[in-house]
């Protein structure tokens, strides 16, 4: 039998700061009903795993919990025998392609499109890296 984990799939990521590193987190989907968006990825698995490294109060964590588009994120999505990484173009500084592919065990038959719905929201990482006490700076869409 296949091992999932070796199998392309679709599925959602984010790249996030821990104190030490950045870390890119996927979420492959199965196609077994388990499809979530990042929102939900953010409030069940992404912002806990975050509150827990940076150490954060209570008060802090729900602050945390409301900031899904400060951090480079993207999707995977199967278009007929290839892949599509919608991204906002701002992971490059943190991780690479190949990197990004790898998690969803592609190694070929895919591409990296802009898609301005993933782009980080700049309020979002301004008060995150506030909030984290970061001084590391990427893009990010806004005014």
């Amino acid at each position: 039998m296949n091992d999932p984990a070796h199998i392309a799939s679709e599925g959602i990521w984010y790249l996030v700061r821990l104190p030490e590193t950045w870390k890119l987190m996927p979420h492959r989907f199965s196609g077994r009903g388990d499809e979530i968006d990042h929102s939900q990825y953010w409030e069940t698995t992404v912002a806990p795993l975050l509150a827990d490294e940076w150490k954060l109060s209570n008060s802090q964590a729900s602050e945390l919990s409301l900031l899904v588009y400060g951090f480079p994120r993207g999707r995977v999505v199967r278009v007929r025998n290839s892949y599509i990484f919608f991204n906002g173009e701002d992971y490059s500084q943190f991780a690479t392609i190949k990197q990004i592919a790898n998690a969803f065990s592609l190694n070929s038959g895919f591409a990296f499109k802009f898609d301005d719905h993933e782009r980080c929201q700049l309020e979002d990482k301004q008060a995150l890296r506030a909030l984290l006490s970061l001084r590391e700076d990427w893009k990010a869409a806004g005014r």
